[in-house]
Order: C-alpha cells, then structure tokens, then sequence
C-alpha cells in the first residue's frame, strides 16, 4: 500500500517560522551532561536563534541556552557552520521573554509561559488545582 500526496519544500529554504532580529547577547550554551561554555547570540526569533558555536556543539545536541537575561531555555542545535549553529526551542519564547532577553541590565526571569500557571486566574492554574 502506496502513501497518497505530495512532498513539498519551501521555495526559499531561508524561511523560518518566525521572523530573526539581529542582536549581539551574551549567553551560554550547554549540551545535556556538559558544562556550559560562553557564547554570543547573533540573531533571536521566537521559535530559534543562531550563536557563536563551541567546538563541543554538534548538530542534533539537545541543549540548554542562556539569552541574555532569561533562564536557560531548552533547544535543538539544527545546523553547525563556520563557528555558527541555530537552534530550535523546544517552546518558543513569547513577545515578553524577546523584549526581557535583549534589556540591558534586566534581572534574570523565568519564562513568562513558565511562571504564567502560577498566575491566579490561569486556566492551567485552575486545571491543576482540579
């Protein structure tokens, strides 16, 4: 038995799921079980950004990445090049967090999808508390 359709590919293979604003943030990077080791985010968007790569990042590493000043996030290296990788967040980051991350000097927060269940009135607080 035959699978029905087509394959289709972007026409421009650029194409993200969210558009990148170039940046210049301090963060880290850490794949599962290695320590972390500094880097520079290059550009950010909700779904991924593209940093400066250590040579211990390979392509398919599961990490965790510090942008700026929020909580490391968890992502999926998709390429490596030229001392560069991108990445893919496993959540993607809302508005707030992309404003929170670039903020000179803002202290360091959670996720605001990570802290909104403690919100009272959040519909997963009360589903919890059901």
């Amino acid at each position: 038995m035959g699978l029905g359709g087509e394959l289709s590919f972007p026409q421009n293979c650029n194409e993200r799921a969210s558009p990148r604003e170039t940046v210049a943030l301090p963060g880290k990077v850490r794949p599962l079980g290695a320590p972390a080791a500094p880097i520079r985010i290059v550009d950010i968007s909700a779904s991924g950004c593209r940093f400066t790569a250590p040579g211990a990042i390979a392509r398919r590493d599961e990490i965790w990445i510090e942008i700026g000043h929020l909580e490391p996030v968890r992502a999926l290296v998709i390429w490596v090049s030229a001392g560069l990788a991108g990445c893919r967040f496993y959540q993607p980051l809302s508005p707030g967090d992309l404003r929170r991350a670039s903020q000179p000097g803002a202290p360091r927060t959670a996720s605001a999808d990570a802290v909104a269940p403690a919100r009272a009135g959040h519909p997963l607080r009360k589903r919890l508390a059901e």
